[in-house]
């Protein structure tokens, strides 16, 4: 079993200027979404491989944010291939 340092470690981005830190665990993560997705994050957390657990947090993090519109239509568009409209950190600064 690790050794517990006492800290919890945190999954951060920005969104819409803001710097958003989710606590980097399974009930973290679990917490921080809304309760329409719970359930199938546990389902899936259950099913998957701890090596892949980083980039499974990032995608729920992903998936809780597309509840704003403006995120889900800029996913959209990156998805798609398509960047026009999308801006660096520095332009917007």
């Amino acid at each position: 079993m690790p050794k517990d340092t006492g800290t919890t470690p945190v999954i951060t981005f920005n969104y819409r200027h803001d710097v958003i830190a989710v606590p980097a665990t399974i009930d973290g993560v679990r917490d921080w979404l809304s309760e329409h997705l719970r359930e199938e994050f546990t389902t899936v957390t259950e099913n998957t491989p701890p090596g892949d657990f980083d980039e499974l947090f990032m995608d729920w993090v992903t998936e809780a944010a597309k509840d704003d519109p403006v995120v889900a239509e800029a996913i959209g568009r990156i998805k798609a291939g398509g960047l026009s409209g999308n801006v660096t950190y520095e332009e917007t600064a």
